[in-house]
């Protein structure tokens, strides 16, 4: 598993969100649907990689979930549909319902997730002009934990 699988499992499960029209990983050069949700690897910070063993890799990353409602400018009643999706967002993120298992929340997914959050940091109401469009847009900053066994390694070099 890689931080991209991660993402593209949590898309999968956020667009099965009631009043999510499109969820996607990776990020989209428009806005298909409103509202809609992009999961966005945060390239500038992350992954952050731990070495536990010969035999995996510890993964902490910083994932972004963008909700961006199409909107014209200052229409108050689109932003409160932001407001209306951030809980159902953190709910579906929740394992509580899997009995705290988050891998039994993505069935397929190879690999061991510790955790999909420990906390998460919620912008609400900002603007952005995305692709030439107004959205009312959210970001919910999560930080999962999760283990990976490396891919098949590169054969010895030979140094001359």
């Amino acid at each position: 598993m890689t931080v991209n699988d991660l993402c593209r499992a949590i898309a999968i499960r956020l667009g099965q969100v009631p009043g999510v029209a499109y969820a996607s990983y990776p990020e989209q050069n428009k806005v298909p649907a409103s509202p809609c949700v992009f999961v966005i690897p945060e390239a500038g910070t992350g992954p952050s990689v731990t070495k536990i063993d010969t035999r995996r890799q510890l993964e902490q990353p910083l994932i972004t979930i963008r909700i961006l409602v199409k909107s014209l400018k200052e229409t108050p009643r689109e932003k409160s549909r932001i407001d209306a999706l951030i809980d159902p967002i953190k709910d579906a993120l929740d394992p509580v319902a899997f009995g705290g298992s988050v891998n039994s929340m993505f069935v397929g997914l190879d690999g061991h997730v510790d955790r999909l959050w420990s906390q998460m940091l919620i912008t609400r109401g900002t603007t952005e002009d995305y692709a030439g469009e107004f959205c009312y847009a959210a970001d919910l900053v999560i930080d999962p934990k999760f283990h990976r066994t490396p891919g098949p390694s590169l054969p010895a070099t030979v140094l001359t």
